[in-house]
């Protein structure tokens, strides 16, 4: 960030100013300090005039140890597995042996 605001001979107040940040957070930026909020960062981005580079620091295509590590854990061989078959009411009973649904092998609940 120091550079892209020295190759725009920006003084850094002038820079703080219009990221509407301190002198001393664009300090802390400059040197890459982890502490200093994100959204301050993109302020200061879209000050120099470079915010539309945003979108693309977490690019899921240029992100190539995040493609290596997916690849990694792709399976070596896919399968296909048997579709489970459905599991039929069973009617409930009473005590006297009689069903709760006059022996039409419904459980009672509506569809």
């Amino acid at each position: 960030m120091r550079d892209a605001r020295r190759r725009r001979r920006l003084p850094a107040a002038v820079l703080a100013e219009r990221a509407s940040i301190s002198l001393p957070t664009l300090r802390k930026i400059e040197r890459g300090d982890p502490a200093v909020a994100l959204g301050t960062y993109g302020a200061v981005l879209f000050a120099l005039g470079l915010a539309d580079r945003l979108p693309h620091l977490a690019d899921a295509r240029t992100d190539a140890v995040g493609l290596a590590l997916e690849e990694e854990r792709l399976p070596r061989r896919v399968s296909l597995r048997r579709p489970v078959r459905p599991v039929r009411p069973v009617p409930l009973s009473r005590a006297d042996g009689a069903t709760t649904d006059g022996g039409r092998g419904e459980t009672g609940a509506e569809p």
